[in-house]
């Protein structure tokens, strides 16, 4: 899916991606939007979504792994968003248990990783939120940072989402 493909304006790409698999919407199904007006984090936290001002999106993963080691799915993707970050955009970046990636201490991109139950089998939503343009510093707290603002030029958020989701499908 492209990003210019995706969705305008959702809930939460996370509401979406549970509705989808439920309906049965394959492994791998992702939605992307360029806004989400209930952007969600972990422990009922509100994520801001302004529009372009981030990359959010959430893909469906049916794990073949063991369901006590779901938990190992919220760090995999942080893997995967670090990796990516690197080498999209020469950006270094460290992982804040459970679900925070950061630079130089402020918050770029959290993590929401939810399961679902479905008719034929459970399944992971995993969402991702990562402030991508400079603009929006303006509306970030002080302890968040954009992928704009920490390597001080535009990016292409369309390499960062295909660089994202082939790290997070090589882990199945």
């Amino acid at each position: 899916m492209r990003f210019e493909d995706s969705i305008h304006s959702i809930d939460s790409t996370n509401l979406e991606a549970m509705r989808q698999a439920r309906e049965g919407a394959p492994e791998g199904f992702c939605i992307i939007a360029r806004e989400q007006t209930r952007g969600r984090g972990r422990l009922d936290r509100t994520w801001q979504s302004p529009k372009d001002a981030g990359l959010y999106f959430s893909l469906i993963l049916r794990p073949r792994l063991a369901k006590n080691v779901w938990s190992l799915i919220t760090l995999m993707a942080a893997l995967a968003v670090s990796d990516s970050l690197m080498k999209t955009c020469a950006l270094p970046t460290d992982i804040k248990w459970p679900n925070d990636v950061c630079v130089r201490d402020r918050k770029i991109c959290g993590i929401l990783a939810e399961t679902v139950e479905t008719d034929s089998a459970a399944a992971a939503i995993v969402g991702i939120g990562i402030n991508l343009t400079a603009e929006e510093i303006a509306v970030m707290p002080e302890s968040a940072i954009s992928v704009e603002a920490a390597v001080g030029r535009k990016i292409d958020p369309e390499s960062i989402v295909a660089e994202l989701l082939r790290r997070i499908r090589a882990l199945q």
